[in-house]
């Protein structure tokens, strides 16, 4: 499960630390949004974006369509996303 840490939430915009985030490149960060965003895209999320150097991530969702924290738990115990952090191989999800 991946490990991760509410830094800050207002309605609407989340942002978390996810430690491992910061030994990825930003090619694996963007196929890592891409997946997130468009193969498991989910109702109500309008953004997301991650950055490798601060390792932390940030989504934007309409909190009336989605519970953004049953999300997270959700994203955090998905097996291909913990495969895809782990061994950082962009080609595994495609």
């Amino acid at each position: 499960m991946i490990v991760y840490t509410v830094k800050h939430q207002i309605p609407g915009r989340i942002r978390i630390e996810i430690p491992v985030l910061k030994k990825m490149t930003m090619a694996e960060l963007k196929s890592l949004a891409d997946v997130v965003t468009h193969v498991w895209k989910i109702e109500g999320i309008r953004d997301f974006s991650a950055s490798p150097v601060t390792g932390k991530v940030t989504i934007k969702y309409d909190p009336a369509v989605i519970d953004i924290k049953a999300y997270l738990i959700e994203m955090a115990a998905d097996r291909e996303i913990n495969d895809f952090i782990k061994k950082g191989a962009l080609d595994e999800l495609h």
